[in-house]
């Protein structure tokens, strides 16, 4: 029901925002993006190499090296947020 999951994602984001600062929770959303579109932009490339002679409705411009070019930054962001991110502290309600 949807009643049941707005009120689980409510709880979930109440529990976040209490044990993180702001700027915790945004590095670890924009991160979580950027790790969900690296599979999203190769697989592109994937998807034309199956299926060749599939209609395509919308050219990529400079195909591969924009689906390529993206991969490679979503990588590059992880990258520096894994390697700036300060070592993990426990809760502030812990």
């Amino acid at each position: 029901m949807p009643v049941t999951s707005l009120v689980l994602l409510a709880v979930w984001g109440a529990l976040l925002a209490a044990s993180g600062t702001f700027d915790q929770l945004t590095n670890m959303a924009v991160m979580s993006y950027a790790l969900f579109w690296i599979p999203v932009a190769l697989s592109v490339i994937v998807l034309r190499r199956k299926l060749p002679l599939a209609a395509r409705p919308y050219r990529v411009p400079l195909y591969p090296l924009v689906p390529l070019l993206f991969a490679l930054v979503m990588v590059w962001i992880v990258v520096s947020a894994l390697r700036a991110a300060p070592k993990s502290r426990s809760p502030r309600w812990c």
